[in-house]
């Protein structure tokens, strides 16, 4: 194998992605979910760096979205096949073609570049209305009403708030619990 590419030395060493690129997928749609809209990234050996974030609100609001980018290429037609070889060895070929963008830096005489990808909307996803507050939300039969993000984030509280209550109320001594 070649030299590591500078992007990747200079990367913070746990940013840096040394395994194989089929198991990144996984590792970045997992750490997505508990960074709550962060974004998770790695750059690979040869300069490119992988990200993953779930969208915290707005219409794409718990969808996934991917992002790759390189800085300084001297070639850039190749970074569109780099992208799909990104998203095919991540899994996400069902999420449809990337939004690239290329950037050129005259100064330096290279182009950057940036590809975007979003997980799609299940297919047959109806829209529905919030039962708290109106607004327009994904239906999801597994739920037995349909909630935005902050009105979800506050039923939550709610429930736990609730089973507390109920918890401490069980835990009382007899005397005082009559």
């Amino acid at each position: 194998m070649s030299e590591p590419h500078p992007e990747f030395l200079a990367a913070p060493e746990e940013h840096r992605w040394t395994k194989p690129l089929a198991e990144l997928g996984q590792v970045l749609r997992d750490r997505a979910w508990k960074l709550e809209g962060n974004w998770v990234w790695f750059v690979v050996p040869h300069g490119a760096l992988v990200a993953m974030r779930v969208v915290p609100k707005g219409a794409h609001a718990f969808k996934k979205q991917l992002r790759i980018a390189r800085k300084g290429m001297k070639e850039p037609q190749g970074f569109a096949f780099e992208v799909r070889t990104f998203i095919k060895h991540l899994g996400l070929e069902a999420w449809g073609e990337p939004h690239i963008e290329l950037t050129a830096d005259p100064d330096a005489g290279t182009t950057n570049g940036t590809a975007t990808l979003l997980e799609p909307v299940a297919l047959g996803a109806k829209v529905a209305k919030c039962a708290r507050c109106g607004k327009d939300v994904q239906h999801d039969p597994a739920f037995k009403e349909d909630l935005c993000n902050v009105c979800a984030l506050a039923a939550g509280a709610e429930e736990v708030a609730t089973r507390a209550a109920a918890q401490s109320q069980s835990q009382l001594p007899l005397d005082e619990a009559t």
